[in-house]
């Protein structure tokens, strides 16, 4: 954040006709792109580990002899998504909303419960839209929440609902593995431009303190 507003208060005063040194400002944007990569780095550092952890835990969950669920839940998260792309028109036409104005809380969260249990996902999805609007906060979620991940939730509830010994991971371990593996070739462009920055500042500064120098 200290590189960020210092680097704000350069371009503002440059823009009011303070006088600024070109290299004051390049060092606090290269000040900026140090913050950036190293953030970025931790990032990844973030993720490499939760894989370990996934990896560690479905290795634990088959020692035990735990029902694992994640390729239930990973085929029917495909499902939701297609609905939701499908019915992503549905929200310009008024028309196609069901009403649900007469429906008290309960009976409004039944009716989405056996949609969802029935897998009839379009529906779900736009009863979800008008239900969040009535009674936010609830199982239909608010305006925040991803849809998919609020129909997810609701219908793993339901999968596991009164049963012990299932486990279930609606995002697959190599997917993520796959994105720590770009965020590394990432991490690695910003760390080979980030010492490019810094060596052409090294050879300005040379340059004019040898100009300095002559004088």
């Amino acid at each position: 954040m200290e590189c960020m507003d210092s680097m704000k208060s350069a371009i503002k005063l440059e823009q009011l006709g303070e006088p600024m040194s070109e290299g004051t400002v390049e060092e606090h944007r290269i000040d900026l792109c140090r913050c950036l990569y190293k953030l970025h780095f931790q990032l990844l550092l973030l993720l490499e580990s939760y894989v370990k952890l996934l990896s560690l835990l479905t290795v634990r969950v088959q020692q035990m002899h735990i029902v694992d669920l994640s390729q239930d839940i990973t085929s029917v998260k495909n499902e939701v998504i297609r609905a939701v792309e499908d019915t992503e028109s549905d929200r310009l036409s008024p028309s196609e909303q069901p009403d649900v104005s007469s429906l008290s809380q309960q009976e409004a969260e039944t009716i989405l419960l056996e949609l969802v249990n029935t897998r009839k996902w379009g529906k779900a999805i736009r009863h979800l839209h008008c239900y969040r609007a009535m009674f936010p906060g609830s199982i239909f979620g608010n305006s925040e929440e991803d849809d998919i991940d609020v129909i997810l939730g609701i219908f793993a509830k339901h999968l596991c609902e009164n049963r012990t010994g299932y486990f279930m991971m609606s995002q697959e371990e190599h997917d993520i593995a796959n994105i720590c593996r770009q965020l590394m070739d990432i991490s690695l462009q910003l760390s080979s431009v980030l010492h490019n920055l810094e060596h052409s500042q090294q050879e300005r500064s040379h340059d004019s303190s040898f100009r300095r120098s002559e004088c």
